[in-house]
């Protein structure tokens, strides 16, 4: 089993998002699983300029590190995306990150791995940040175990830490049981109206989203209603 971790804190591995995180990660190294961190701050990842070619079905003109990103979460049977929250959500390098991924959103090539959210903060918008990061999960087809969200802060006074970090080591011990068993974890409401969207999205603009509206047809995702062919 080979889980991908991607860090948005530009404190990388010291930080307060790493050490919750860390928590997390132990139930999946006990059981022998193969982890792989990534700490988006310290990688090339440059923002989107918005030419929509890899909505067509053409190679991002940016080259930098984002495609190495994605060939690792294809590669790996589970993610956590995990940032803390500044300016009431994700970090500048996470963002700028998903905004690159926007074809993964659109063709949820993630379908059938599992993932989880992780957001921490120092006192205001962890809940929202883990939301976010959760639907953005959803939204490229992973199964979404859990979303881990708490007020931690490793270098100032004690607040829930005990609470929290049993939290993360019995959400990572769902998610090693989740790899295992293939669980699916479906909110229907959800992925229904995502789906609605998305399809009505590509349908309306198939003259530009070319590469989405042929992955859509190829799996006949474009004909159904919920729940659409292929499971997605």
């Amino acid at each position: 089993m080979k889980l991908l971790v991607l860090n948005g804190s530009p404190h990388a591995g010291e930080g307060n998002t790493a050490a919750l995180t860390a928590e997390l990660l132990k139930p999946w190294r006990e059981a022998g699983g193969e982890v792989a961190e990534r700490y988006l701050a310290r990688m090339d990842i440059r923002p989107c300029i918005a030419e929509a070619r890899c909505l067509v079905g053409e190679p991002c003109p940016i080259k930098d590190e984002v495609d190495s990103i994605h060939r690792e979460m294809r590669s790996a049977d589970a993610l956590v995306l995990a940032s803390p929250v500044y300016v009431f959500s994700v970090t500048a390098q996470l963002k700028a990150f998903l905004d690159r991924s926007m074809s993964l959103l659109h063709r949820p090539e993630m379908t059938g791995k599992h993932a989880v959210a992780v957001a921490t903060s120092a006192g205001m918008g962890e809940q929202e940040t883990a939301r976010y990061l959760g639907a953005c999960c959803e939204m490229m087809g992973y199964n979404l175990v859990g979303e881990l969200a708490g007020v931690f802060m490793v270098y100032t006074r004690p607040n829930d830490r005990d609470s929290l970090f049993a939290k993360a080591q019995r959400l990572g011990e769902e998610l090693v049981e989740a790899v295992r068993e293939k669980r699916k974890y479906p909110k229907l409401g959800i992925h229904a109206a995502k789906h609605r969207f998305l399809r009505d999205l590509i349908q309306r603009n198939r003259k530009l989203f070319k590469g989405d509206y042929a992955y859509w047809k190829e799996r006949g995702w474009l004909e159904t209603r919920w729940p659409p062919k292929g499971e997605y």
